[in-house]
């Protein structure tokens, strides 16, 4: 395919890995905007044009390019964790293979696979790029039954690592966001019903920890792995103070997290010093008037305040991590977003 637009080292290539600060970019949540990471095209007229000028007629290369990348990845990544939660490489490792394309896509002008399809396949992600077109890191809901980590190129899904759950599955998928049934993570009632069917986890409400349950609602409790306050990710802190923390006050209205698990984990606690309610029933009134007195004081819109709340949350779950109802086992969910530094791509 010619190459369209300018000069290979002059292509706009704009990747960026963000860790938890970017909490302090402006959100305001009293209106509707993109999530961090959120699996929406932001300008589909626009990239559906480019999608289909560039991407479209090379869609066999475009594959080969990402397969191409996927095995210079693997090589490395396999060195650095052969086995992650019992499970030889790439199982589980979703997130991992996804941060490493992005750190690799970042330097595009210099990948030079060999010549033939995957060579066509990065000359037309660049002439792509070049000429405006989009390519973000997302995270979502992949046919109600796993958390994805993926990439939007243009209108299309793309999946460089496909094989993650799965080992045998191609290790690159892409096709139409309109085919994928990829979806964003609505609100807290749809990623505990996803979270229940991919990791057999359980969420519950945050009324342990009131002051900061407007931004961190929930607990995580899975099998074999411990439990945390859910969940300290650019995401779903976000989410959280969508309308003015409503997400979060509608999981946190929910029953009362049972005595038994609060007083253990109230002792677990305790000895931080923090503000713990008296029972969970004072812990759910507490939580949602926080949520409440935090609307009317527009606290929904203060970056700085949800970034201290991401930290208590984080100093929380450090006192929690030998916690499990099994025993003492660190807490590490099988695959997930980055949950306390998100890694999030954009090529815009």
């Amino acid at each position: 395919m010619p190459l369209a637009g300018p000069s290979l080292r002059a292509a706009r290539v704009n990747i960026q890995l963000s860790p938890a600060p970017s909490l302090l970019l402006p959100f305001c949540a009293t209106e509707r905007q993109p999530l961090p990471h959120e699996p929406l095209v932001r300008d589909w007229p626009r990239e559906a044009v480019l999608t289909d000028l560039y991407l479209t007629p090379a869609l066999a290369d475009l594959e080969r390019f990402f397969l191409w990348l996927r095995s210079e990845l693997d090589r490395g990544l396999r060195r650095a964790r052969p086995v992650s939660h019992g499970k030889r490489y790439p199982l589980g490792q979703c997130l991992e293979i996804s941060n490493a394309a992005a750190r690799a896509l970042c330097c595009l002008p210099q990948l030079m696979p060999p010549p033939g399809p995957a060579r066509r396949g990065r000359m037309a992600l660049y002439a792509f790029l070049a000429a405006g077109g989009a390519m973000r890191q997302v995270w979502g809901d992949l046919r109600g039954a796993y958390f994805q980590n993926a990439f939007l190129v243009g209108t299309y899904y793309a999946d460089l690592a496909n094989d993650t759950v799965i080992a045998s599955k191609p290790k690159v998928e892409i096709k139409p966001l309109v085919e994928a049934q990829f979806t964003p993570v609505r609100d807290f009632h749809h990623y505990a019903l996803v979270a229940r069917r991919y990791w057999d986890a359980r969420l519950l409400p945050n009324h342990l920890l009131p002051e900061v349950a407007p931004w961190i609602p929930a607990i995580i409790v899975v099998p074999g792995h411990g439990l945390q306050l859910d969940s300290p990710t650019n995401y779903m802190v976000a989410l959280s103070r969508t309308n003015a923390f409503a997400p979060a006050e509608a999981w946190l209205a929910g029953p009362a997290l049972p005595q038994g698990l609060f007083a253990l984990l109230s002792r677990s606690l305790a000895a931080a010093g923090l503000g713990l309610p008296a029972s969970p029933q004072a812990g759910r009134a507490a939580a949602l008037t926080a949520c409440r007195d935090g609307r009317a004081a527009g606290w929904h819109a203060d970056a700085r305040r949800a970034f201290r709340s991401v930290q208590a949350a984080q100093a929380a779950n450090r006192l929690l991590k030998g916690f499990a109802a099994t025993g003492p086992r660190p807490f590490s969910p099988p695959t997930a977003p980055a949950r306390i530094a998100t890694a999030a791509i954009g090529v815009d």
